[in-house]
């Protein structure tokens, strides 16, 4: 079974895009579009894939069944219950998730792993309304408040929550070797993104063991009064930070959820909600 979607995440910043985010523009053989990697092109490369081999082979080797939905960027949240209803139709051997790429030589990859998501929205309330800057010795600004983000993980990425390690658990031999064989290309991944080393210098093995199994705390999004060119001298009234863990297997959502509320338990301004669950 094959599962993929077609939602997309915002196409924020709209300033940044030098076409219609949503026009599919083809290019020098590239799709240029908000979702042609994530999750669109390779949706249509997998039925393009299978139409492939009905017409040129007259028939494919196994079954093939397709499960593609609209609400993976929102945590799947109906997608449990609808497998449930119709558990016998997504009855399989194996799933391929949405991931996967080709890489700079041209190798189609196929990764060990899948993580979780655990996001959650912090919220600090200040004034009731914006004020001047000059009421900061009078009001507290409520974007100090952020440094609570310091809490979390060290600088090497450590997750400083407690138990948050708890159901994390070793690769097995097997895994160790099927990492080892996967292609990755560390040199490329650096360039692409413009640095020059990973985090922690990691190398080899290391990086291969991180990027397939280790849990993160990551900052998505920090917002808080005026943004814009120039300047505004003015106190926000709230400060907002979305923050986004990645989760291994075994690690359940609203287990850790719970373990960074009592992290958070002697922080008694945050009000937090669960965006997505995963």
């Amino acid at each position: 079974m094959f599962y993929n979607h077609y939602d997309v995440q915002p196409v924020e910043p709209i300033g940044l895009w030098e076409e219609d985010p949503f026009s599919g523009k083809v290019q020098s053989n590239y799709i240029f579009g908000r979702g042609s990697t994530d999750d669109k092109g390779e949706l249509i490369t997998r039925i393009k894939a299978v139409e492939y081999y009905l017409n040129y082979t007259g028939d494919i080797s196994c079954n093939v069944k397709y499960i593609v939905e609209g609400e993976e960027e929102i945590g799947s949240i109906h997608l449990k219950k609808y497998l449930r209803l119709y558990k016998e139709k997504f009855e399989c051997d194996g799933v391929i998730w949405e991931s996967g790429f080709v890489d700079a030589s041209g190798r189609p990859i196929i990764s060990l792993r899948q993580k979780g998501i655990l996001s959650v929205e912090f919220i600090s309330r200040g004034p009731s309304r914006d004020a001047r800057s000059s009421l900061e010795v009078l009001i507290e600004n409520p974007a100090w408040n952020l440094r609570v983000l310091n809490s979390l993980r060290d600088d090497r990425g450590k997750i400083l929550i407690k138990d948050w390690y708890n159901e994390a658990r070793d690769f097995t031999t097997e895994e160790l070797s099927l990492i080892n064989q996967e292609p990755f290309d560390e040199e490329e991944l650096k360039k692409e993104y413009g640095i020059t080393n990973f985090l922690n210098n990691a190398k080899g093995i290391e990086v291969r063991k991180a990027f397939a199994g280790m849990p993160t705390c990551n900052i998505s999004g920090l917002l808080s009064g005026y943004v814009g060119k120039g300047s505004k001298t003015m106190l926000p009234a709230i400060a907002t930070a979305i923050v986004d863990f990645r989760l291994v297997p075994d690690m359940i959502p609203k287990v850790q959820f719970e373990r960074l509320r009592k992290h958070l338990d002697e922080h008694r301004l945050w009000v937090m909600k669960i965006m997505k669950q995963r």
